[in-house]
């Protein structure tokens, strides 16, 4: 008769569930599931750190797009992971940072009741914030982690869940007798306290411009979104910084610049 298979160490556990790939996520669920004692390892606080710092690249787990076809879904998994509502058909999406997505919902109500929406989008907890009162001038969001939080770290690979600030901006065309009158805005929302920051506008010398549809680069504190001057070739850019520091946004501030 065979002897019975040998036990692992229990120091040996965690080192092995530490090293199952990071582009597969159903894993770590599978391995939870196979009994107590894993599922209390892989649920430890500690865990999440030390799985990162074992794999600081985060893999692509897929990536939203908009398909001419409506019927098509607007989130595509790349790998196992399979978030909840990802189709979003309805929608249009606008940006993607920090665990974070900006749809345009043209089927939902805002919390007006009015038709059509701005939503943020949490693919791993599949939680909808929607946006309200977004003054119709503003027409490029941009989502960024609002801070530092606790499990928040520089990647921003623990942003999920956690508060968020979407920052807008509009260029207003208006002409008039004789003149034009030509606006840049920008305003941020913040998860955290419901708020919106103070509206900022500026004149703008140099002609008409407008917004092109991408998303937004970020680049230390600063947005940059692209725009275009009418009737001249080549592109510019809109920047807008948003700089929060702790958990609250009333420490947050906004400041714009000219296109250019």
């Amino acid at each position: 008769m065979a002897p019975p298979p040998r036990t692992l160490p229990d120091d040996l556990i965690p080192e092995i569930l530490l090293r199952l790939p990071p582009d597969d996520p159903a894993g770590l669920v599978r391995a939870s599931a196979v009994c107590k004692g894993w599922r209390c390892i892989i649920t430890d606080a500690a865990f999440p750190g030390r799985y990162r710092a074992l794999h600081p690249t985060a893999p692509v787990l897929g990536f939203l797009h908009n398909p001419s076809n409506r019927k098509l879904p607007r989130f595509v998994s790349t790998t196992s992971f399979r978030p909840s509502d990802a189709d979003h058909r309805r929608c249009h999406a606008l940006d993607c940072r920090h665990g974070h997505a900006v749809f345009y919902d043209y089927g939902s109500l805002d919390p007006r009741g009015v038709l059509g929406s701005y939503v943020v989008w949490d693919p791993a907890t599949g939680e909808r914030h929607s946006l309200p009162d977004v003054p119709d001038v503003l027409t490029r969001p941009a989502v960024v982690c609002a801070a530092a939080t606790e499990g928040c770290d520089d990647d921003h690979r623990g942003c999920s869940g956690g508060p968020f600030i979407v920052a807008f901006v509009g260029v207003e065309n208006i002409p008039i007798p004789e003149s034009h009158y030509f606006d840049a805005h920008a305003c941020f929302y913040a998860s955290d306290t419901g708020e919106w920051s103070v509206h900022i506008n500026i004149h703008l010398d140099h002609g008409r411009y407008n917004l092109d549809d991408r998303p937004a680069a970020l680049v230390g504190d600063s947005l940059y979104f692209f725009c275009r001057r009418r009737g001249y070739c080549g592109t510019g850019t809109a920047s807008y910084a948003v700089c929060a520091e702790g958990t609250s946004s009333q420490q947050a501030s906004g400041n714009a610049t000219s296109c250019r």
